[in-house]
């Protein structure tokens, strides 16, 4: 087997891992504020993959074009975990999670035709609507809140993350690590100057933040990030934001199996649409002369 086979399976099981946040979440303490989750958060995530790239030597001599770039990718760590606090402490779960999908694999096509050059044919078209469409229909009894200001939070936190992992792939050069060390670690000094401009007040201090709960968050996120990267290196922007959409099944199952949470007929409906439409662009199609 080729190496860039991987690229597809990698996709899919980091979006299991990204599919166990919502549980992890709730192991981390309410009371430390959201730009303190995001300086932490950012700050471990991008040391954890410093020490592997260190221990691999998987660093190379950055380009002068590049760091930009790798600007840009730390700001969008930041935008995308940032808003994404703020738009699910706001707004309906449902609401939140169609916003952040279906903004993600939109950004990804923006990217991945205007950028990267990739084919944009009818297959992929379709896959793209049938996606959206099967995640209205899964949040379509939360459609009440759109009217909310925080909608804007969702549409940037997943347009954020969108545009962080596909331009990760014009970062190619790099190994992964390389380029996941950077971006989290350029998104941990960024976060420091908005902790300051928030204001955000915290109950607890330095010494008594409760680490292990983060460090098994982030150990789980290093994992999720690497194998989203290392997909993406691989696949297509256009079909590797469709096939992370998988992440919404594993969540319905984790949810079936953890929390006895049983999904209804429109939740099973909108899955079947997502399943089609990531799979759809995967297949091979033969052309009749």
């Amino acid at each position: 087997m080729k190496k860039n086979h991987y690229g597809l399976p990698a996709i899919i099981l980091a979006s299991f891992f990204f599919a166990t946040f919502s549980a992890l979440n709730r192991i981390v303490p309410q009371s430390v504020g959201t730009f303190h989750q995001l300086l932490i958060r950012t700050f471990l995530m991008g040391s954890i993959f410093l020490i592997i790239g260190f221990i691999r030597r998987d660093f190379s001599k950055i380009l002068k074009k590049d760091y930009l770039l790798i600007l840009l990718r730390g700001l969008f760590i930041i935008g995308d975990f940032a808003t994404f606090f703020i738009a699910i402490s706001h707004l309906q779960i449902g609401v939140t999670l169609f916003l952040f999908y279906a903004s993600v694999i939109i950004s990804n096509y923006i990217y991945g035709s205007l950028v990267l050059h990739e084919k944009l044919d009818k297959v992929k078209i379709f896959s793209l609507l049938l996606a959206v469409v099967g995640l209205g229909i899964m949040y379509i009894n939360n459609l009440g809140a759109f009217v909310s200001i925080f909608v804007i939070f969702a549409l940037f936190s997943g347009f954020s993350y969108g545009l962080g992992v596909a331009s990760s792939k014009s970062l190619d050069k790099y190994s992964v690590t390389q380029v996941n060390s950077m971006a989290f670690l350029c998104a941990a000094f960024l976060s420091i100057p908005l902790l300051f401009i928030s204001h955000e007040q915290s109950s607890i201090t330095f010494m008594s933040i409760p680490f292990f709960p983060f460090f098994i968050w982030s150990g789980v996120g290093v994992l999720a990030f690497y194998l989203i990267i290392y997909g993406f290196k691989h696949v297509e922007a256009h079909k590797a934001s469709l096939i992370s959409l998988s992440e919404i099944i594993f969540a319905i199952f984790i949810g079936l199996l953890i929390y006895n949470e049983i999904p209804t007929l429109q939740t099973i409906i909108g899955g079947i649409c997502i399943i089609i439409a990531l799979a759809l662009p995967n297949l091979k199609w033969k052309s009749k002369k």
